[in-house]
């Protein structure tokens, strides 16, 4: 925020998040006690990749987001909108509100995909999940992924990381 203060061209920069903590720890009744825990703040995205279905956990703050949500904008339409960078939650805003958290069941076998949007609005979801399909090496799958958003364009920072959950 002191950046935002000094540089007033900054004021309505922030940055987005997405995390995960694993816990195989009871947790006194909270679910699930075994298993993983996010969060999320603008569109960065948390997504959980089974066998072959890709789920995407974390909701995008964003106003197209919210459209898409209340039925006034079409997914497809979301991919272009002109308004598709802007932040309803991001990190560096006074205003910022509440944190996305919540509680992520996994199994072996699953793969957790955390990515920025710049990798989002180069593939589509079912391109991301052909990749994933296709490469089961952490490192070659992320390399292509990230290759991929590159040759689709690349207009923004491409950022992702993957987990395999071996055990919980």
């Amino acid at each position: 925020l002191a950046d935002q203060q000094a540089n007033p061209d900054n004021a309505d920069m922030g940055t987005t998040a997405v995390a995960v903590m694993f816990r195989s720890q009871p947790d006194r009744g909270t679910e699930p006690s075994n298993g993983a825990w996010y969060a999320n703040l603008g569109d960065s995205r948390l997504y959980r990749f089974r066998e072959t279905l890709l789920e995407q956990v974390s909701e995008d703050d964003t106003w197209v987001a919210q459209a898409v949500k209340a039925g006034a904008l079409s997914v497809e339409d979301s991919r272009t909108h002109p308004w598709r960078h802007v932040l309803s939650q991001c990190l560096g805003r006074e205003d910022m509100g509440e944190i996305e958290v919540g509680g992520l069941p996994v199994q072996p076998g699953d793969r957790l995909l955390l990515c920025s949007d710049g990798l989002t609005e180069e593939l589509t979801d079912d391109a991301i999940s052909k990749h994933l399909i296709t490469v089961p090496i952490l490192e070659d799958a992320v390399a292509t992924l990230i290759e991929a958003a590159k040759q689709e364009g690349g207009h923004d920072n491409i950022t992702a990381i993957l987990v395999k959950v071996d055990r919980i």
